[in-house]
């Protein structure tokens, strides 16, 4: 029997305004967190609604439980882009030679 529960009517023009809105929103955060260091992406991040943070997580591959708290989110996302950074100038670094 339907009852007329809210997820089984269309999304209406405000939804969709808002899913993209939040669409463009991480997006952006996304294209901006990867260019930081890990300390700047904490003080970025701690404005957005846990929401967002979550999606940015899930955008970037990342398993984040939702019942953990919106800094160690943000967190775990830091360390995830600041590991990589490491991990980059490591590869990147000359090669010593012994001598």
């Amino acid at each position: 029997v339907n009852r007329g529960r809210a997820t089984d009517k269309p999304k209406g023009t405000k939804e969709k305004k808002a899913e993209q809105n939040l669409s463009e929103r991480v997006a952006s955060a996304l294209e901006q967190i990867r260019k930081m260091q890990q300390e700047e992406i904490v003080v970025y991040l701690k404005p957005y609604y846990k929401h967002e943070i979550m999606e940015i997580g899930r955008r970037l591959n990342l398993r984040l439980a939702a019942g953990n708290n919106k800094d160690n989110i943000i967190l775990q996302i830091a360390k995830h882009i600041g590991y990589r950074d490491v991990n980059r100038r490591i590869a990147e670094r000359p090669s010593r030679l012994r001598g």
